[in-house]
């Protein structure tokens, strides 16, 4: 059986890994700052949002820009009709020139019942 021998890359000179960084701290120096938390997540909305009608099936998206895919939001607002998601889709159109937002509605629906 033939054995090879297997070299490990060399940190460059100077550099410090995290672990490194923080065991050769002098002494008393405080910890490094934990990265800030992005702020873009919404809270869950328990209850229904005012107008909500949970179990409507009927969804407004928008489009991306280049790409067209859906764009869902996080917790996305559920209409009880066809008819308020295309008023809604309209008036999200006059807001924001530019953008296509689509009226989606729930065409099938499948669970299993346990036993």
């Amino acid at each position: 059986m033939h054995q090879t021998e297997i070299t490990l890359p060399r940190r460059m000179p100077g550099a410090v890994s995290g672990s490194d960084a923080r065991a050769n701290a002098p002494a008393g120096a405080s910890a490094p700052a934990p990265k800030p938390r992005h702020n873009y997540h919404k809270p869950f909305p328990h209850a229904p949002r005012p107008g909500e009608v949970v179990g409507g099936g009927t969804f407004i998206f928008r489009r991306g820009d280049g790409t067209r895919r859906v764009r869902p939001s996080m917790w996305p607002y559920e209409h009880g009709s066809v008819e308020s998601a295309k008023v809604e889709a309209e008036r999200l159109a006059r807001a924001f020139p530019g953008y296509r937002f689509d009226v989606f509605t729930l065409a099938a629906s499948f669970a299993q019942v346990p036993a």
